[in-house]
């Protein structure tokens, strides 16, 4: 495996580990939230949704950032950016680089749990 492309799967591992955080913190503040209108306390409401909204847009610049970083893997993998799969990229990276490949696999497990 080239530096390049060791360096872009080393930023798009980073890239996803900001990704799972930000998708606890969506969690947690959605957990709040319901709190909050479980005692109906209309400012810690506002406050709330204020806060999943700050959350959620900063997610979907990391999906963003995923994006990118990703349609440069697949011009150095020359695969179309659609087959760049986790499961993909796990698989593709196994054989050569087996602790990589077991680090996307807990990211695609944390990121798969938190979504649901």
């Amino acid at each position: 495996m080239s530096d390049q492309t060791q360096n872009t799967l080393d930023q798009l591992y980073v890239c996803l580990q900001r990704m799972v955080g930000l998708h606890r913190q969506l969690y947690e503040v959605c957990k709040m939230e319901r709190e909050a209108f479980v005692v109906a306390d209309i400012k810690l409401i506002t406050e709330q949704t204020h806060a999943k909204e700050l959350v959620i847009e900063t997610i979907r610049q990391a999906e963003a950032d995923r994006i990118r970083i990703s349609a440069v893997l697949a011009q150095q993998w020359n695969r179309p950016l659609s087959d760049l799969t986790l499961n993909f990229i796990i698989q593709e990276i196994e054989p050569t680089d087996a602790p990589a490949a077991e680090k996307f696999r807990s990211s695609l497990t944390a990121l798969t749990v938190l979504i649901e």
